[in-house]
């Protein structure tokens, strides 16, 4: 797991900043990127396990998220 995070936002994201964006390995050949939730970028590090999850915008569309396993 690997993560960044951002401080300028698009629009659509407006209000949310900062937040986390997290680029973890579910495995040798997927990799999915998504927005850390129940932390913030100090309380994790590079190579910590996450947990993936879903959530549902306000316009329907589906976000990808993950929280930090054992924080």
């Amino acid at each position: 797991m690997s993560f960044t995070e951002i401080s300028v936002t698009i629009p659509k994201f407006h209000g949310e900043a900062p937040y986390t964006v997290v680029l973890a390995e579910l495995d040798d050949e997927v990799t999915l990127t998504g927005q850390l939730r129940d932390a913030t970028a100090d309380d994790i590090a590079i190579g910590d396990e996450v947990a993936l999850g879903t959530e549902t915008l306000n316009d329907g569309l589906a976000l990808i998220t993950f929280r930090p396993v054992g924080v």
